[in-house]
């Protein structure tokens, strides 16, 4: 039981974070099944799962005498007895899953150049996850192939996400080009 406090959490982000750059990329709109629709529904529901199994996860780790890591090692960076730079690590990833959940919440709401920015810190939060579960955890040697086939596939997802052009991209190409190509105005004498 434990072990799911501690590991399903990792988990439930790794899927939100692959389900997240699948929304967004620009591949996407090839696939057919599940629907765009019932994709980003997939992904607001792993995201609630994600946060109510890392409440559990900080609950857990705030109670357990063992780990000393107490209530505020849980919320402030530093401030864990056990591996405190570990630790923090997991902190600093709680409190911005908390602003990319925030930002996130209110999508529609918020202009896509404030919102977008901000979510696409997820892919960065997955990595101080990853490096709290590396440096704090006390499975890691069960779990190295884990890691490591994990890490790799959703740092390939993500540079083809990010690499890939996109149909905006290459209007902007042609456009841009197109501008290149335009002959500036010469000056009038009027205004010499």
């Amino acid at each position: 039981r434990l072990l799911l406090v501690m590991a399903l959490p990792v988990l439930l982000l790794l899927l939100l974070v692959i389900t997240g750059l699948v929304l967004s990329h620009p591949w996407a709109r090839h696939l057919h099944l599940p629907s765009p629709r019932t994709r980003l529904t997939i992904h607001a529901t792993l995201s609630l799962f994600t946060m109510v199994f890392v409440v559990l996860h900080l609950v857990a780790l705030a109670l357990d005498p063992w780990a000393k890591v107490g209530w505020i090692g849980a919320l402030l960076p530093m401030a864990s007895e056990y591996r405190p730079v570990a630790v923090s690590l997991g902190v600093l990833a709680l409190w911005a899953g908390i602003i990319t959940g925030v930002t996130a919440r209110f999508a529609g709401r918020f202009a896509a150049r404030y919102w977008w920015p901000i979510h696409k810190v997820a892919a960065a939060l997955l990595l101080l996850v990853w490096a709290h579960s590396v440096f704090a955890g006390s499975d890691v040697a069960a779990l190295t192939s884990f890691y490591i086939a994990t890490g790799l596939f959703v740092l390939a997802l993500a540079v083809t996400r990010y690499t890939a052009r996109t149909p905006a991209d290459l209007v902007d190409s042609l456009t841009g080009s197109l501008d290149s190509d335009t002959p500036t105005p010469v000056a009038s004498r009027s205004s010499r």
